[in-house]
């Protein structure tokens, strides 16, 4: 019993040493500690790599005024985005950003975005978010996750996640073995979802304040997600501390909770 309960301490202290280590600030976004283990400049550098190997196999639309307006509503964010850290004070860690706005043939109402400057708008989108007010709903969240450097905390936690299973394995021996590693396996997934939802509220946020210092309206934000809802089968959606992002209803409220902040930014 003292021999398991020592194991336990030691697996334990071994999380704690790597968290620690780990820590660093979020100044930019909310001054929340962040786990960022890997140099911003390695990230920005996987980045680049995996968008173009996506961009290899994934095509783009050949759509011009479709790709105009992806160019034009990013170009607009990147602005504000510019004049948001120069009045934190913090536009150098922009300067090595290379910003990116590419439209993806593909029906999935989705985009994403990735470290250093990437940005990805599947067409399927475009069929909701229609004007470009409500495409800089889309690019503003998701620029956010860019520039709050979600790219690297959730990388950095997946290695540590790692790391955890890996310890375990030499910790724990015999039958305990694979039930201990099933319990970090899940325990590891959940925190990671749990973080990922709390990068989506941050993305939201900011993205919203982004895009009104713009010159787009934030209240669009509850009409894109209205029209998501109505065109997603809610049916099949899964339980929200399961997901990696909110519930859409959920999302709304809080959204309508954060508008009259973001409209302070309102030009």
């Amino acid at each position: 019993m003292y021999f398991n309960f020592l194991k336990c301490y030691l697996l334990l202290a071994l999380c704690k040493l790597l968290v620690f280590v780990g820590c660093s600030t979020n100044i930019p976004v909310t001054g929340r500690s962040a786990l960022k283990v890997v140099p911003e400049s390695r990230i920005q550098a996987i980045s680049s790599k995996q968008f173009d190997d996506f961009l290899k196999e994934n095509p783009e639309s050949d759509n011009i005024e479709a790709k105009a307006q992806v160019l034009r509503v990013g170009k607009k964010i990147q602005s504000a985005i510019e004049d948001y850290f120069f009045m934190l004070g913090e536009s150098y860690r922009l300067k090595d950003y290379k910003w990116e706005y590419r439209l993806i043939e593909g029906d999935s109402l989705n985009a994403f975005a990735m470290p250093g400057g990437k940005v990805a708008v599947y067409s399927g989108l475009l069929t909701i978010a229609q004007t470009d007010q409500a495409l800089a709903v889309v690019i503003g969240h998701e620029m956010a996750h860019i520039v709050a450097g979600h790219g690297n905390e959730r990388f950095s936690q997946a290695l540590i996640a790692q790391g955890i299973a890996l310890a375990s394995g030499s910790i724990w021996e015999g039958d305990h073995q694979n039930s201990v590693k099933l319990a970090l396996g899940l325990s590891s997934q959940l925190i990671l979802l749990k973080y990922s939802r709390h990068h989506e509220a941050e993305a939201d946020q900011l993205g919203l304040i982004f895009m009104a210092m713009a010159g787009y309206d934030p209240e669009e934000a509850i009409v894109f997600w209205e029209k998501m809802i109505q065109a997603s089968d809610n049916k099949r959606a899964m339980p929200e501390f399961l997901s990696t992002h909110p519930n859409p209803k959920n999302r709304i409220q809080r959204l309508a909770e954060i508008i009259p902040e973001a409209k302070h930014y309102q030009r």
